[in-house]
């Protein structure tokens, strides 16, 4: 998932936070992820989490089972802390999570959150998660990687950004065609937009 704001939990409840790419903006006062959970367990693996802004924190417990939570394999960026508060927590931030380090996403806008070609969190997932579709180790965060075969890990393929479509019939009414190719697997979005500019 990609979610852009913060995490707020509470109750008595389950939290698995797996393969996300979480981003917000300034926080003000507030933490990132702000947990109130009593019973249950709390798993925050191969994620991303970025904020772009002002902020006091990452993570902020205020319930005994949130006290104590799992934390592996995430990249971490833009935190003043990860304690809210400097609040002394039970547990150390494990080394296998990247903390501090720019993740290298494509674009903080939407719609590119890919993962550059030069991003430390391809190939550092959760070695027990499930691999990624190109059969290489799980990436961190929503979007993963996609490995191009017969091609150089620091080559980049350049992709045009946008391009008109042709469409026929034209004019249709009621049902048109459009093609479209692509040399190389990428993500796709078509916007189609009336005569008005309307989409």
């Amino acid at each position: 998932n990609l979610v852009l704001g913060r995490l707020c939990a509470g109750d008595e409840i389950d939290l698995d936070l797996s393969n996300n790419t979480f981003i917000s903006d300034s926080l003000g006062l507030r933490a990132f992820i702000d947990l109130g959970i009593h019973e249950g367990n709390v798993e925050i693996i191969n994620n991303i989490l970025i904020c772009n802004g002002e902020n006091n924190g990452l993570y902020f417990p205020h319930g005994p089972a949130a006290s104590n939570p799992i934390i592996e394999y995430n990249c971490m960026f833009g935190f003043e802390q990860f304690s809210f508060l400097n609040r002394e927590l039970d547990f150390e931030l494990n080394e296998n999570n990247l903390y501090d380090v720019d993740p290298m996403l494509m674009s903080l806008d939407i719609p590119d959150h890919t993962l550059h070609p030069e991003s430390p969190c391809i190939d550092t997932g959760d070695p027990n998660s499930q691999l990624d579709p190109d059969s290489t180790r799980a990436d961190i965060g929503a979007f993963y990687f996609h490995h191009e075969l017969n091609i150089s890990e620091h080559q980049l393929v350049e992709l045009p950004k946008s391009e008109l479509l042709n469409v026929y019939p034209n004019p249709f009414n009621g049902v048109m065609t459009l093609n479209f190719s692509l040399n190389h697997t990428s993500f796709v979005k078509i916007d189609i937009f009336n005569t008005l500019g309307r989409h």
